[in-house]
């Protein structure tokens, strides 16, 4: 099949949730070009690999940490000024096995790790999140089904 005529530069990537058996999310803190926060794992899906191996593939590039994909909980599609862009699809997983040490990276494509930690749900609020980041309205593990969301980025 041939790619319809003008249709838009589109990216898939895939992410995770790791949330460790005592009930804690895994999140690093991850410097982008103009921004640091703390986030979840995830990117781009490469040629040749299927949703669930970007996850459990990113997982291992960006935290060390070998994971179990136990379910979809969210479809993220990627907006800026009125244009869709791309659809990011979000896992809960846990470690696998556990305990596993976390062994951030220093650079990721174009984000530098800095540190990373396990938290609870109640410490997210205190955090410095994008105001975008599923956890901060949505505890992973209560999702039961999937969250369709429509995220806006200039």
């Amino acid at each position: 099949m041939s790619p319809r005529p003008n249709a838009p530069a589109f990216e898939l990537g895939a992410g995770v949730y790791i949330i460790s058996p005592e009930g804690k999310l895994l999140l690093a803190d991850q410097e982008r070009p103009g921004r640091r926060n703390w986030v979840s794992f995830g990117g781009g899906i490469e040629h040749g690999e299927s949703i669930e191996q970007c996850a459990i593939r990113e997982a291992r590039e960006e935290s060390g940490l070998h994971v179990r994909l136990q379910r979809l909980i969210a479809i993220n599609e990627f907006w800026s000024s009125g244009r869709f862009w791309g659809v990011g699809f979000l896992f809960l997983a846990e470690p696998d096995p556990w305990p596993q040490e976390v062994l951030l990276p220093e650079r990721d494509g174009s984000a530098l790790f800095h540190d990373h930690a396990w938290f609870t749900r109640d410490q997210l609020p205190a955090l410095n999140m994008p105001p975008e980041e599923f956890c901060l309205q949505h505890w992973p593990p209560e999702v039961t089904r999937p969250v369709v969301l429509h995220l806006e980025f200039d």
